[in-house]
């Protein structure tokens, strides 16, 4: 139940912290907080690139060690 907390208090400030910043840089409340929780929308094309990239390497480790893990259980 603390670590539940501590990830809550955690995650609360850090979006505070971006509708903040993006308040300073002279966006309104409604589009800082659609931004903090609309990240997508905000991203350029080499950040999609990279955030792409890593979806593919998480899948690729997880099939191998995946399909390692089942040979190792059924060595035929």
């Amino acid at each position: 139940m603390k670590l539940f907390g501590i990830s809550i208090g955690l995650i609360s400030f850090l979006i505070a912290l971006s509708i903040g910043i993006d308040m300073i840089m002279g966006f309104e409340l409604k589009n800082a907080i659609f931004n903090a929780f609309n990240p997508f929308r905000v991203m350029d094309t080499s950040e999609f690139v990279v955030f792409f990239f890593f979806i593919l390497v998480f899948l690729i480790q997880s099939i191998t060690t995946y399909v390692l893990k089942k040979k190792k259980k059924n060595p035929s």
